[in-house]
Order: structure tokens, then C-alpha cells, then sequence
């Protein structure tokens, strides 16, 4: 089945029953389907065809997903950015994807107007209006007049098949640049069939997320999840501590995902006596503090599930609902086989740390491959195992456990960091020799950034500096919280800096802190 297919089939079956819920708008099944199709026929109406690219510059709305149901219709490949990316960051992505078309909330125009003349390949711009500001290219379309007024009845029946890609999915980029993932239309039908049944939902459900709709967890997961159990969809705009539980009420949530930091900051929030009077029964992340997983529980009268997966491999682990170890990642769902491997990819026995490793058991149910690189896609794919780049073992039960990442990549609340690409911007300030950026403790879980500095010969900058100099080169979060000045860096004998003696020792007295220092970021 693809996601076309799903809506469609779930569009007949649910009609005007509520199907996307956000702030004060309820969109049903069937009005969704039919915005769909006013999007597709728009999109035929500007001459884009199955296969064509287009890249989605738009924040958690319901705009997000008539433009991404609308381009499943006609098989056209949806390539959903980071709304924060700026400069070069955002210029890779709209190039490198060959996208012809981009849809950008108002609010993002300063972002994209800056890249634009860098991007030749686009030939159409279209703006979502959201009440933000931003100047509007000459000849771009009005999301609202171009492509909602058109038929509600799909145009043309072009065939689109599950192994069709369905999206360019970018990762951070940990060693180089960040690489597409291309998601088959038959991926996220499979995953939210599954994630329905690991969380017990039904069609009384309400699932919430307030991750972004440009993350796969969102994708692949919240919404298909939906869908799969004929449910509802509630779509929060972001994370936000103090509103959340607020926002449970309202949408009567039964169940929300998280990324590792927010259970520890809902966790810190001051007890409340309501902390239990809320409608969720289940939560269902990754990266949940053991030390506060059955206090959080009990404190707010819920289920914490935990589960693995990335863009490219959908989700492979989860712990079963009736069955949760603490701290395990989960055992394999039924689509996927795991393994952890030693260096020459032979299998490692129970609690054995190694690389954990994947393979589908069904057909469309993980990535096609990196777009336009078929080397790392065959290098990650070796001895027919998909490898994850991530440390972990495996239990006597078939419990796995993640240990580490063996990549560069920084994880700080739910984001993905690029230590490559924050690099390249800090050392593209004059007075920088060189740099390494590191991931270091957080107090709220997870990670926050450190950026490890070698200034040139005779020069001199403040911290205040590089970090405002990052703010108009990077998005916000991957903006570092920590900045060290050093004379050299600790080297291999090919030049490679070692990276773990920075993380070793890493909160020194030579150590810069700008929470510490009262800065206050630019957003």
C-alpha cells in the first residue's frame, strides 16, 4: 500500500470523522483527501510531473500536509526541510535534491531569499501564508489562491506504486555533507501499521505530536500512525513545558511522542496536584532517563514505551506494551531483523557491545538509498546488513540496549547536529585556524554543543563573537552552548583531531558557558 492509497482507502472508510486536529481547525478525513487532490491538481496545473522534487520550507500546520498528501497523489517527491536551515545548510538541501519547486511559509522567505540566486534548478516559488512577514519573490504563487481553489476531484490517475520515492529525507551530515534518504510511498504504511498496534491504538484514540512534520518521527509514525487506527491526529505547533499537559487536555490526547530531553523537562517542571488529571495513557520515544522512567510514570499516570529507529530504517525495535524492560531499546518488530556485530560485521553474543545492524523482512519497508550517492549507500549496506553507525548490545531475552554513537553526531533535544557542518561555519571566521565540535552532558538529557577553537597566529575573538557570528550562518540549535580556546589539538598521525580527549575533560576553567554568561540568542 502507499500513502495515497492509505488516505484514500481511510478517506472512504471515515468520512467527516475528525482526522487532523490543530490549535482551533479540525480537518476530516474526507476534507483531507479533498485538499489533497486541490494541491495535486495544482501542482499538474504548474507542471510538475511524477518524479519531480519539491522541497517543503513549512513549520507544523495543516498546509504541511495537503502540500505532502497532494504530491503522494501524483508521485511527485516531496523533500521536507528544516525550517531553521539557513545559508549554505539550506542551499545544499533545495540544490542537491534538484528541486524544481519550493513551498515556503511566509515566515522563512528571509532564508530562502537569501539562497536564491544559488539555486538555479528552482523554477517555482509558492508561499504559505501564516500571518508571518517576509518579502515575496517576483512571480512566486499564493499557496491559497493557486492551489486550494482548484477541483477537490483528482485531474489525472497517474500510477504510483509503493517502491516509488515518496520523499528525500536529508540527515545531518556527521562526516561530510548530509545525505537524502529516499523513503518509498510503501514505508510509512508498514511503520504505522505498526506503531498503531505497539501503542494499543484505536479509533478512540487521539495521538499528538509536537515534533516537527519534517522529521520522519512525525511522518512515519504520528501521522500514518493515525491513519493506520482511524484515528485522530493532533498536531501541536512545538514543544513547550509549561503549555503541554494544557495541550493534552484540550486535544484529549491518548498518546504523544517525545525525543529524550522532553521527559526530563516535563519531569523538572514543579508538581502540580492535576499531574495525573490528563487523558494520555501511553508515550512512545526514545532516550528516556532510566533514573526517572517509573517516577515519570507515576507521577503523570502513564506508559512509557521506548523504542529504535532512524530515517533510513524506520523502526525495527520497540519495547511491547505489555513487556517493557527499562532502559532497552526494545526487541524486533515484525518487519525488521537486528543483530550487533563486531568490525568484520560477525555476529556478537548476548551483551556483547558492537555495531547495531538491519535488514527489512519485508519489501519497502526501509530506504531505497542515499539520493545521488550510490557509494555510502553501498558502504552503510555491506554483507546485506543496513548499518546504523550506533553502539549496542542485545539480551539473553532479545532485549537491545543502545550504548553510544560511533558517528560525529551531536543530539541535542530531538535535533540531529552536524559537528561537520558547524565546522565549516566556525572556521569560516577569519580569525579561526581550526575547530571540533563536540557533544557534551546536558543537564536536561541528551546533549548540548560544545565548539573547541584554534585561533591563526596573532588573532584574537571573544566568545560573544563566534557565537554571534553563528547566528546568521546556522540554525539556532545547533548554535554551541560552550566555546574553548586551545593552542592545538590533540592529533592522530593522519591529522585527524581525537575527538574523545576533548570530550574527556571538557568543562575546564578555560571553559565559556552561554547560559552561564546571560547571552540571549537570536531566533
Amino acid at each position: 500500500m502507499t500513502i495515497r492509497e492509505l488516505l484514500e482507502t481511510k478517506a472512504r472508510k471515515n468520512g467527516d470523522r475528525p482526522f487532523l486536529l490543530f490549535k482551533n481547525e479540525k480537518v476530516s478525513y474526507a476534507e483531507m483527501d479533498r485538499r489533497a487532490n486541490s494541491v495535486a491538481n495544482g501542482l499538474l496545473d504548474a507542471g510538475i510531473a511524477k518524479g519531480d522534487k519539491v522541497s517543503v520550507i513549512v513549520a507544523n500546520c495543516p498546509e504541511f500536509m495537503y502540500i505532502w498528501f497532494g504530491l503522494c497523489k501524483i508521485g511527485a517527491i516531496m523533500v521536507p526541510i528544516n525550517y531553521n536551515n539557513k545559508g549554505e545548510g539550506l542551499r545544499y538541501i533545495i540544490d542537491h535534491s534538484d528541486s524544481k519547486v519550493v513551498f515556503v511559509q511566509d515566515r522563512f522567505l528571509g532564508n530562502l531569499n537569501e539562497v536564491l540566486g544559488l539555486v538555479p534548478k528552482v523554477e517555482r516559488i509558492v508561499v504559505v501564508s501564516r500571518g508571518g512577514q517576509g518579502h515575496r519573490p517576483m512571480g512566486s504563487l499564493d499557496f491559497d489562491r493557486f492551489f486550494m481553489e482548484k477541483s477537490t476531484a483528482l485531474s489525472a490517475d497517474i500510477p504510483v506504486l509503493d517502491k516509488d520515492v515518496m520523499a528525500i529525507n536529508y540527515t545531518s551530515g556527521t562526516t561530510g555533507a548530509p545525505k537524502g534518504a529516499m523513503i518509498p510511498q510503501g514505508m510509512y504504511p508498514i511503520v504505522g501499521e505498526g506503531f498503531a498496534s505497539w501503542i494499543g491504538a484505536n479509533p478512540d484514540y487521539v495521538i499528538y505530536t509536537c515534533l516537527p512534520l519534517y522529521h520522519a518521527n512525525a511522518q512515519g509514525l504520528s501521522t500514518s500512525g493515525a491513519l493506520a487506527a482511524d484515528c485522530s491526529f493532533a498536531l501541536g505547533e512545538g514543544f513547550s513545558a509549561s503549555s503541554f499537559w494544557e495541550d493534552m487536555r484540550r486535544y484529549g490526547a491518548t498518546e504523544f511522542n517525545y525525543v529524550g530531553g522532553m521527559i526530563p523537562i516535563l519531569f523538572k517542571q514543579p508538581p502540580r496536584a492535576d499531574d495525573r488529571d490528563q487523558p494520555v495513557k501511553v508515550c512512545w520515544g526514545a532516550a528516556a532517563p532510566r533514573d526517572i522512567w517509573r517516577e515519570f510514570e507515576k507521577r503523570f499516570g502513564l506508559t512509557i514505551v521506548e523504542g529504535y529507529g532512524t530515517t533510513e530504517d524506520s523502526i525495527p525495535l520497540t519495547n511491547p506494551l505489555n513487556a517493557i524492560k527499562v532502559g532497552s531499546i526494545g526487541k524486533e518488530v515484525d518487519f525488521a531483523q537486528v543483530s550487533v556485530v563486531d568490525p568484520e560485521d560477525k555476529e556478537l553474543g548476548p551483551n556483547d557491545i558492537g555495531e547495531i545492524v538491519i535488514r527489512p523482512r519485508l519489501p519497502y519497508s526501509t530506504m531505497l538509498g542515499y539520493y545521488k550517492m550510490p557509494e555510502v549507500t553501498l558502504e552503510r549496506a555491506r554483507n546485506l546488513w543496513w548499518h546504523t553507525g550506533d553502539l549496542g548490545s542485545r539480551d539473553e531475552e532479545g532485549y537491545f540496549y543502545f550504548v553510544d554513537r560511533a558517528k560525529d553526531c551531536i543530539r541535542r533535544r530531538g535535533e540531529n547536529i552536524s559537528s561537520f557542518e558547524l565546522e565549516k561555519a566556525v572556521n569560516s571566521h577569519p580569525a579561526v585556524l581550526e575547530t571540533a565540535a563536540i557533544g557534551v552532558p546536558s543537564d536536561i538529557g541528551e546533549e548540548d554543543v560544545k565548539i573547541c577553537v584554534v585561533l591563526k597566529p596573532g588573532q584574537s575573538v571573544k566568545p560573544e563573537e563566534l557565537i554571534a557570528y553563528c547566528e546568521d550562518r546556522v540554525a539556532y540549535f545547533m548554535i554551541p552552548r560552550y566555546v574553548e580556546f586551545f593552542d592545538s589539538f590533540p592529533k592522530t598521525p593522519t591529522e585527524r583531531i581525537r575527538k574523545f580527549l576533548l570530550k574527556k575533560e571538557w568543562l575546564t576553567v578555560g571553559t565559556w558557558d552561554r547560559e552561564q554568561s546571560g547571552y540571549k540568542l537570536k531566533r
